[in-house]
């Protein structure tokens, strides 16, 4: 049992099942690229020519010497950037006594909306309910990992083999589940107003006044979209921290009802698309980009390399069509940079195609290509850009073999951030299709551009708004400025001295329930937890009281900005006084 990195799994810690041995075959007969993606070379055989064949199973020993089997490997998704084995929630649901099959599914049904959804056949009457279900998961997985829909059928679809055929298991139907509370009906027009908003952005037919929002399947992106939609349908702007507190279509129409409208002055600025004809400003992040690239030219420190596998037939010329349907669609794709006056603006190419690179490696031995993949995709990913000349995308494609296929996308950060990534991924997938089969693109136009982005962002700056935000800020990072003192063996080597990394850990499950029931506990996120405690871990190291940590957050808090591609993320500084010793719990 091993890790992706070949490495022995310790007890208790899922890995894929290897097999080996002298019986073990030599390979599938006439499919040398299934060979040599699932025979490997043993990593701890003395014997020449010794290998491993890779099952796709997932397993892990237990403490009593048996071999559990988790689920499969190409069952392992990722949701909201969590690893997820769909195998292991159907072994858990399988021991519910009323529970007799089971199939475990991701259905983007409302795109960009990725959601977990539970097939069920039941020979028992009555039939167990979505709520009954749902908390007999919670007692056995992490919360990340309960499904919000559950789907009674009498039948699962299979494939000729007898597998579960997950393409043609059906779409759920948007009736409410089963919670808690009873169907309550919205009573006021505000209610009816956040009940709409809700309905809408979970895929319900109806939403009562007093169901809980993460029972319905939501989360912590999709609370800001509706925050977003609200301040947008009502002109009061309802607090995250209010709406976790209370998760309810009543909760947000009492916080409406009893907040403010936006005063004169204070509401926000539309943010609608301005003429072409002038100077386009860039946004302010951009402008940090462009500072660091001009201090550390030529360094790929800011590259968002992206690898997508593609297995089966490839249509190249629809793929590279599909890429050049987005470049027109989003300015940001076809956007460089350069300083006028000392200002920095974007200059937007009218048009530009992109050919995608293509390196061919079937004709490389069976054991040497996925090394030669693997040093293609880092060599790509370390190319630098050139802000002023562009283009700032760049697309190429390994062949592995007739279906098998390596895409890889590199932006720069300039262009895009992590939330673009997802829509240029989707939007991909999308217009790919329909290219694939003779049809036009099923995207609606975009209702405003980066730059109208960037614009407003440089009219909002000088609002009354920003400058009450930025008088909160300016006290809250006052001096005296904490310079983080964190001891090492060796000073910097220079004044711009460049070494990254990046380390992961799983937590056990047991430490990680307990995190998890003690963010419930507090009212705070799973992130504010880990970052009570990792502020508390350094200041044990440093000594120093005074903290500061920077952070990432997606800053999409407009509807208009939700589809872009461009550099949107907003970095927050989060500072923290652990003087006089505090207890972790005042920390959170």
């Amino acid at each position: 049992m091993l890790d992706s990195h070949l490495q022995p799994v310790p007890i208790g810690i899922p890995g894929e099942l290897y097999v080996g041995g002298v019986s073990l075959t030599r390979g599938y007969l006439g499919h040398p690229e299934l060979t040599a993606e699932r025979f490997i070379p043993h990593p701890f055989s003395d014997t020449s020519g010794a290998r491993l064949y890779r099952t796709g199973d997932l397993v892990r020993y237990r403490r009593d010497g048996y071999l559990e089997y988790v689920g499969r490997l190409d069952q392992q998704v990722k949701l909201r950037g969590i690893r997820i084995e769909l195998g292991e929630i159907e072994a858990a649901l399988v021991q519910h006594p009323a529970v007799r099959e089971t199939a475990v599914s991701v259905r983007e049904d409302i795109p960009g909306e990725p959601r977990l959804v539970v097939y069920i056949i039941s020979d028992q009457e009555p039939r167990p309910t979505s709520r009954e279900l749902r908390h007999f998961l919670a007692k056995q997985l992490p919360a990340a990992m309960v499904p919000s829909t559950f789907v009674l059928l009498e039948t699962l679809p299979l494939t000729p083999s007898g597998k579960v055929d997950r393409l043609a298991l059906p779409q759920p139907d948007s009736s409410r589940p089963a919670l808690e509370d009873d169907y309550v009906v919205p009573r006021t027009l505000i209610e009816h107003q956040v009940a709409t908003i809700w309905c809408r952005l979970l895929g319900l037919e109806r939403v009562g006044i007093h169901d809980n929002f993460f029972e319905l399947g939501g989360h912590s992106l999709l609370a800001m979209q509706i925050v977003s939609r609200v301040r947008d349908a009502t002109h009061v702007e309802v607090s995250l921290l209010r709406f976790f507190e209370t998760p309810t279509v009543a909760g947000m129409a009492a916080s409406i009802e009893a907040g403010e409208h936006l005063a004169s002055g204070l509401e926000p600025l539309a943010l609608v698309p301005v003429p072409r004809d002038g100077r386009l400003p860039a946004s302010i992040a951009q402008e940090h980009f462009w500072v660091f690239d001009q201090l550390l030219p030529d360094l790929p420190l800011f590259n968002i390399p992206y690898v997508v596998r593609l297995v089966g037939a490839l249509d190249m010329a629809a793929l590279e069509q599909s890429f050049n349907a987005l470049i027109e669609r989003h300015e940001a794709l076809r956007t460089t940079f350069a300083s006028v006056d000392e200002q920095l603006v974007q200059v937007i190419a009218p048009a530009w195609h992109m050919r995608l690179t293509v390196r061919d490696l079937r004709g490389w031995p069976e054991t040497e290509r996925a090394a030669e993949a693997q040093r293609l995709i880092q060599e790509e990913s370390q190319r630098s850009f050139d802000l002023e000349q562009g283009p700032l995308l760049r697309g190429c494609l390994l062949r592995l073999g007739e279906q098998e296929h390596r895409l890889l996308v590199t932006l720069h950060h300039i262009i895009s951030d992590g939330w673009a990534i997802g829509v240029l991924m989707r939007e991909l997938a999308l217009v790919y299709d329909a290219f694939n089969t003779g049809k036009l693109s099923p995207l609606p136009a975009l209702p405003i551009q980066y730059a109208d982005f960037s614009t407003w962002q440089r009219q909002w700056r000088r609002s009354p708004m920003m400058q009450a935000q930025l008088t909160y800020w300016q006290e809250q990072l006052r001096e005296p400025w904490p310079v983080f003192a964190l001891p090492t063996d060796h000073p910097p080597e220079a004044a711009f001295y460049v070494r990254t990394a990046r380390q992961s850990r799983a937590l056990p499950g047991v430490l990680y329930e307990a995190l998890v029931h003690l963010s419930q506990q507090e009212g705070s996120t799973l992130f504010m937890t880990c970052m009570a405690a990792f502020k508390i871990l350094l200041c044990s190291y440093t000594g120093q009281e005074d903290l500061c940590i920077a952070t990432l957050v997606a800053n999409r808090t407009r509807q208009e900005t939700e589809g872009l591609i461009g550099l949107v993320v907003n970095t927050v500084l989060l500072r923290t006084n652990l003087s006089g010793n505090p207890l972790g719990r005042e920390v959170l």
